[in-house]
């Protein structure tokens, strides 16, 4: 892959073949700068929700740990790109796939609570991953 990717996009979709047409669409897009990592894991985030039944549970879950990762370990410019790219994506995602909210529940702590501050600060206070949805 192009330097033109940046590298914690890479390392969160790493050996996952169904995210690599994003990552070129990705990559022609932006040349020849380097596309911006919140930008780009917005894209992640929507392709993620978009497209989990091809992506599948289990990949989507690996991509989740990666993300909890970076939350918990990561310099704050990666983790505001993680939180306001990628899980603002998510969420956004969600909203306008409703069905497809129990893509949270692979969500890790450090995710669950940005997301939760962020449907409050956007109004909504019930939390997304409960099965009951309450």
């Amino acid at each position: 892959m192009s330097t033109n990717i940046p590298q914690l996009v890479v390392d969160v979709v790493s050996g996952i073949a169904a995210f690599e047409p994003l990552l070129a669409a990705i990559e022609a897009e932006w040349q020849p700068d380097p596309a911006p990592p919140t930008t780009s894991l917005a894209d992640v985030g929507r392709e993620l929700v978009e497209r989990i039944d091809e992506i599948g549970r289990d990949n989507a879950a690996l991509v989740f740990q990666r993300i909890e990762h970076v939350l918990s370990q990561g310099s704050e410019r990666d983790k505001d790109a993680v939180a306001t790219g990628f899980l603002e994506a998510v969420v956004g995602a969600i909203d306008r796939a409703p069905e497809r909210e129990w893509v949270l529940q692979l969500a890790g702590p450090h995710s669950r609570d940005y997301v939760t501050a962020w449907d409050r600060f956007n109004g909504i206070e019930r939390p997304r991953w409960s099965p009951d949805g309450g």
